[in-house]
């Protein structure tokens, strides 16, 4: 069989099959034209409907259901991905795709809505705000005042 260039030169060619029947194919009609086709690899979490979204589109995509451990691995780096985005263009939408990584965040590991509205405030109450837009330079004594840091 000579080389072919692209789908249309296998037209009418036959070859045989590296396989346990050894059958002898014949191209009867065109191929499709894949050769400007990409595939991209993601291996991110994506939003519950974005499999749904790309196959309404007409394309296809390969996507698996995450274990716990992958989940949290990955959800921990959508986190990050996120702020990352808010960062380069700040707006409600970049804000609100935070907020609802952080809710799942706080389902996946179980911590209560009450639980952090009382953390933030005792923060709030013991350590202040952010509204004073205060920058520390420098302290005397780190041992004495690693309790300050906030992480």
């Amino acid at each position: 069989m000579a080389q072919a260039n692209n789908s249309r030169d296998l037209i009418g060619e036959t070859f045989t099959c590296d396989g346990p029947h050894d059958e002898v194919l014949t191209f009867t009609s065109q191929l499709k034209d894949v050769s400007h086709v990409r595939k991209l690899y993601y291996n991110k979490l994506v939003r519950d409907r974005i499999p749904e979204i790309i196959e309404l589109d007409g394309c296809s995509c390969e996507y698996h259901v995450a274990d716990n451990g992958e989940y949290e691995r990955l959800l921990h780096a959508k986190m990050l991905e996120e702020v990352h985005e808010f960062i380069q263009e700040p707006s409600a939408e970049e804000m609100a795709d935070i907020l609802e990584v952080l809710e799942a965040v706080r389902k996946h590991h179980k911590i209560g809505l009450d639980e952090i509205k009382h953390q933030k405030i005792m923060k709030k109450v013991n350590r202040g705000g952010f509204d004073k837009k205060y920058i520390l330079e420098v302290t005397e004594d780190a041992k004495k005042f690693e309790k300050y840091r906030d992480d």
